[in-house]
């Protein structure tokens, strides 16, 4: 039985498809050509009963079925760009007796593709006649992308003994989770001191789908909270919550003390503590070949997604996916930044406009909290202040930018207490999104661009963005930055470590003086 036997069967049982489906003689093996060497004869072109082309590719075996999605994408292309069809006026069929190794690439192709296709599974006699025809939906399950969920577990411990007894009762109580997948980093304190546990053990688990949600539902107690009416009340992340506290509640005991984790704590985590190893339980964490150990750690600390306080990217323009993901990303993360957000997102157009095939590496680190910008003692104990730095290599042409709080030169003359007025002055180490820009202002500072050209730099200009366009402009006075700050307000940043340590050893006191 030959493939041209059941093509010119279903030819004449066009029905068997679709109502008003009607073909030609002529329209039977159509040959297309391009001048860029593609070709090839369509199986059946027909039309439907609004006039549309419908391109008809039949296949009878596993082996040639392969080929099926690669001849729909090419004659479609030959349809449009040889022969000028309207793209919404071309429908695709794809009709095969053996439907196993093709109904993952369809189920992609309609997923992505930008024409209706459809899947037909036929029956077929011995001599090539075609008896009936059922329609073959595409697979419903979307393709999700590894993502880790943003609420974390740090699980602290006094000697590494505790810390392999816990991890030998953890993994079999992770693997009755089947449907979530976790990633634990086996982790050391670099310093030995008092007061800090050496040993830790930092768990996160995927981010939950809508199905995982439901099988996390069923496997917790019907009794537990989490079924009550409202437990949503407080966002879908209470469903997260859950699992994570069932696995607390069940290893209580096992653990000297424990920590919630974010993306942005896993930073911390990652710098400050030695990884000793990655254990990973799951089917697609498993898989050390696609995900390096380098590839998770980036996944939980998120910092070219929903990360807040930290962003990397390195790339080029010419990999045209990955750059619009980054720039989206960027786009979220500087949020409401406006004094960087506009100039960099120009310049960085301007850069993929002129420079397509140059490397670039973006790191910026923003913890919208000016506390640790201005004093002194937190930035010495590693608390840096926001600050932006990008490269941009292309063969040898090198220019960088630099973001940095700019200080104008007033000085402060009112007290920390006046400059945060909020009662017990401020939360050291919370952010301050929604005050972050009237801070700056109070304290003279704003967020400034420079861009250096050269290495060594031939010349520094300020970036800025006038009447919606982005302008360089030449530096014409030297630039006052922290430093100048911090020195040249010694009393007041003074007095503001004062006043946090007074918040930080006697809070309680500190609050009700408030």
């Amino acid at each position: 039985m030959r493939e041209e036997h059941i093509r010119d069967s279903l030819a004449t049982r066009l029905d068997l498809l679709e109502p008003g489906l009607t073909v030609s003689e002529r329209d039977r093996e159509v040959q297309l050509s391009s001048p860029h060497g593609a070709g090839g004869r369509l199986d059946i072109l027909a039309r439907d009963s609004s006039n549309n082309l419908v391109v008809i590719e039949v296949k009878r075996s596993d082996q040639s079925a392969r080929q099926a999605v690669h001849e729909l994408i090419k004659y479609t292309y030959l349809l449009r760009v040889s022969l000028g069809v309207p793209q919404h006026r071309i429908r695709c069929f794809l009709v095969s007796t053996v439907w196993h190794e093709l109904l993952v690439p369809f189920s992609e192709l309609a997923r992505i593709g930008d024409y209706e296709i459809c899947g037909f599974e036929i029956d077929v006699s011995p001599d090539g006649q075609v008896l009936k025809a059922k329609q073959v939906p595409p697979l419903s399950e979307e393709p999700a992308e590894l993502e880790f969920d943003s609420e974390h577990e740090l699980f602290l411990f006094e000697s590494e003994r505790h810390r392999t007894e816990f991890i030998s009762a953890l993994l079999p109580k992770l693997e009755t989770y089947e449907f979530v997948e976790f990633v634990a980093l086996v982790v050391d304190h670099n310093q030995r001191r008092h007061g800090i546990f050496p040993f830790g053990l930092y768990l996160v688990m995927t981010a939950l789908s809508d199905e995982m949600e439901e099988q996390v539902l069923e496997s917790l107690d019907p009794d537990h909270p989490i079924h009550a009416p409202d437990a949503y009340a407080d966002g879908p992340w209470r469903l997260a919550d859950a699992l994570a506290e069932e696995i607390r509640r069940h290893l209580r005991g096992k653990y000297a003390d424990w920590e919630r984790g974010t993306p942005s704590k896993s930073i911390e985590i990652l710098n400050e503590w030695q990884v000793s190893r990655t254990i990973r339980v799951g089917r697609r964490v498993a898989n050390d070949v696609v995900f390096t150990d380098v590839d998770i750690h980036r996944r939980i600390m998120d910092i070219d997604g929903d990360n807040r306080f930290s962003f990397q990217f390195s790339g080029s323009p010419r990999h045209a996916r990955s750059w619009e993901h980054a720039i989206d990303s960027l786009r979220c993360f500087l949020g409401r930044r406006s004094a960087w957000t506009e100039p960099l997102l120009q310049y960085l157009g301007a850069v993929a406009s002129k420079r397509h095939n140059a490397t670039i590496s973006l790191y910026i680190f923003n913890p919208l909290n000016i506390i640790p910008a201005i004093h002194p003692v937190l930035r010495e104990n590693g608390a840096d202040p926001p600050f932006l730095e990008l490269f941009v290599v292309d063969g040898s042409y090198v220019a960088s930018v630099h973001g940095i709080l700019e200080w104008s030169g007033a000085p402060m003359t009112v007290a920390p207490a006046e400059a945060f007025r909020e009662p017990g002055i401020i939360n050291v180490f919370a952010p301050r999104e929604m005050e972050y820009q009237v801070d700056l202002a109070r304290h003279h500072l704003a967020e400034s661009l420079l861009e250096f050209v050269g290495a060594p730099p031939t010349s520094v200009r300020r970036l800025a963005v006038v009447k919606g366009k982005l302008r360089l402009r030449p530096l014409t006075a030297p630039v006052r930055g922290l430093d100048d700050f911090v020195r040249e307000n010694a009393t007041y940043t003074m007095q503001l470590a004062r006043d946090m340590r007074v918040m930080l050893l006697s809070p309680r006191k500190c609050a009700e003086n408030s």
